[in-house]
């Protein structure tokens, strides 16, 4: 979605991603008190969440971060997801960032 005239951030946890999520977002969980990891983009940023209260609470926080343009969808999930064309993966495995850290390759 790198076409589209703005940036869709979804701040729920990744399981919750995979199991569906609006075509073209990108996953950057947030999770109040810790900054939030999202790609920089020149385009409005719009955030989503499960029911729109962490979404609006990623959306301040980027804004106070110093980012301009930015909104969020205040709705639950479940209709964005019914009204919005979605995106479902048949078989994921999840794994978790902190998990990342202390794997290595034994190549």
């Amino acid at each position: 979605m790198e076409d589209a005239p703005y940036r869709l951030i979804d701040v729920r946890q990744p399981a919750l991603f995979i199991r569906g999520h609006l075509r073209g977002s990108w996953n950057a969980p947030f999770e109040p008190g810790r900054a939030l990891e999202a790609p920089e983009t020149s385009h409005p940023t719009v955030f989503v969440g499960i029911a729109g209260v962490i979404a609006r609470r990623a959306a301040q926080a980027w804004s106070e971060a110093g980012h301009a343009a930015v909104y969020y969808l205040h709705a639950p999930f479940a209709a964005l997801e019914r009204a919005l064309p979605a995106e479902r993966f048949a078989r994921a495995i999840v794994v978790e960032p902190e998990a990342l850290v202390a794997w290595q390759h034994k190549g």
